[in-house]
């Protein structure tokens, strides 16, 4: 062979290690002997050979078996075999976990901190060998798509951010990593707690944050979608777990849900001088609803003893009756009025020369000249026996 021909070839050759170091690339194979694509830039190789396997994808690492990059070897517990959990090149050896002065690995890994290259932190992952931390997390708050390199292990109920750090919740009602232990299920901001339906003795055990009676005697309780408390605190968990199942007991209160007790229909008894209706007085406290006023247009709970006439309604404290003033009947129960000492006015006038009782406009009924007098004492008005 000539001597120029020679000098070309060799020429040629050199430029296959050294002419593309710097040019842009994709893969390994696009760069010169003795290069790799690193960042989309082709480097010298500063590991020496060109050794076998990749990035890992979860399984056991390979280790260095002369100087070259070899990942190689069996898949382990946590992904699959041949891909190996990292680089070995004597360039990350003694460089800090996270670094790579020396641009010793491909693509988006480091060094470990154990002379290996492995994915980053944050970095998605598919197995905690890939990572240089040693961990991969669930990346989502339903842990179904790739993983993601964790600074350390997360909570059952809670996924790795894109730095790394366990500061995600997964969904409510879920539990994709069985992080929580038996009927238990994620509650959304990284605890586990039970859901509708199941046994609690507090609050703090249920998802919702109610737990609740679960019959009439309150004998159980169990999680609750709703606050069983104010208007709904008299009544037992339904069917869906809400508060509408069965009344609790006249009397009793075990939610401490009213002023009072319960009415035995679902509500909250009614205080002294409490509205309430004179269709259902076992709504009070007392049992005993009174008119709120001469008309009798509403109820006022009262004493047990306090029960008004026809002529009469209940003070606002519902401790006495008041009178319905004289001549007044708003309730139309009298023939004439009302006396204002709580009865009907009586118009039957006696006649004390005659013995006799006249009705009022029946004139001469008790003979002339009599001195009538209104029974009852009721100014009577029109009543005169003439």
């Amino acid at each position: 062979m000539s001597t120029p021909l020679r000098l070309a070839l060799t020429l040629a050759a050199l430029c296959l290690v050294a002419c593309s170091a710097g040019m842009p690339c994709e893969r390994n194979s696009s760069c010169g002997m003795d290069q790799i694509c690193k960042d989309g830039q082709c480097v010298e190789r500063t590991g020496g050979g060109s050794g076998g396997g990749s990035v890992s994808t979860g399984g056991g690492g390979g280790s260095s078996t002369g100087g070259g990059d070899s990942g190689g070897g069996g898949g382990g517990t946590g992904g699959t075999g041949g891909t190996g959990g990292g680089m070995t090149t004597p360039s990350c050896m003694g460089v800090t976990a996270g670094q790579d002065p020396m641009n010793a690995c491909p693509g988006a890994l480091n060094c470990d901190g154990n002379g290996a290259c492995r994915v980053g932190l944050g970095e998605i992952c598919t197995g905690s060998s890939s990572c240089e931390t040693g961990t991969c997390e669930c990346a989502d708050a339903l842990c179904s798509g790739s993983g993601r390199c964790a600074m350390a292990a997360c909570g059952g109920c809670q996924f790795a951010d894109s730095n790394g750090m366990c500061t995600g919740s997964i969904t409510a009602g879920q539990d994709p990593k069985n992080g929580c232990a038996g009927a238990l299920t994620c509650d959304g901001t990284g605890s586990c707690r039970h859901v509708p339906g199941d046994g609690c003795t507090s609050d703090n055990d249920c998802q919702s944050g109610f737990c609740e009676c679960a019959d009439a005697t309150c004998a159980t309780r169990k999680c609750a979608t709703e606050d069983c408390t104010g208007a709904k605190g008299c009544r037992a968990l339904g069917a869906t777990f809400g508060c509408d199942g069965a009344a609790f007991a006249k009397d009793s209160d075990p939610n401490g849900a009213c002023a009072d007790d319960c009415d035995g229909a679902g509500a909250c008894e009614v205080a002294l001088g409490g509205a309430c209706s004179r269709q259902a007085p076992m709504g009070c406290n007392s049992n005993n609803c009174q008119c709120a006023n001469a008309a009798c247009s509403s109820g006022v709970c009262a004493l047990g003893t306090v029960m008004c006439t026809n002529c009469q309604h209940a003070a606002a404290n519902g401790m006495s009756c008041l009178n319905t003033p004289v001549g007044q009947d708003p309730r139309n129960v009298c023939t004439q009025a009302c006396n204002g000492a709580g009865q009907c006015q009586s118009c039957s006038c006696f006649d004390p020369g005659v013995g006799t009782i006249c009705s009022p406009n029946q004139p001469h009924a008790c003979g002339a000249g009599s001195n009538p007098i209104c029974v009852n004492g009721a100014t009577c008005g029109s009543c005169s026996c003439s």
